[in-house]
């Protein structure tokens, strides 16, 4: 969970391209992240008594406001709120909406508790969107 955020920012589009080509063509992924409306709750209750993870560190050094932990050690982690997932992973070409229930077979951003789960395929980019509207996809549905 939220291992996208820990990765270089310059390869976190290259690799949802990566998992898309992975998947295929009727394949789907899944990328998790932390929700960050309950980032509070999250350094209260695991991070701040487990030290050995992220090094100690006061509640003055986290940036509630921005959802965000430094340590003195260098361990970061960045909790996002659902509509900002959305919008991050639609700069990597990633185009879903959210629906309340659980769909597994369908591209969408769900959010249940502590995880927002984004669902998506070749079809959920501009690369399927662009088939689509090509003159070889009007040929053949104009012939069916």
């Amino acid at each position: 969970n939220n291992t996208i955020n820990i990765m270089p920012k310059e390869i976190r589009a290259r690799v949802f391209q990566q998992m898309i080509a992975v998947a295929g063509t009727n394949g789907r992924c899944l990328v998790t992240y932390w929700n960050g409306q309950m980032f509070s709750h999250a350094i209260m209750n695991y991070y701040k008594p487990n030290p050995t993870l992220c090094g100690e560190f006061t509640l003055k050094e986290v940036d509630f406001e921005n959802r965000k932990l430094m340590t003195k050690t260098n361990y970061s982690t960045e909790w996002m709120l659902p509509d900002q997932v959305q919008r991050v992973v639609k700069t990597y070409d990633i185009s879903v909406d959210f629906q309340d229930d659980f769909q597994p077979n369908t591209d969408h951003i769900g959010v249940h508790e502590m995880g927002i789960f984004v669902w998506f395929s070749r079809a959920s980019t501009t690369n399927s969107k662009k088939y689509y509207d090509s003159d070889d996809a009007q040929i053949f549905y104009s012939s069916i």
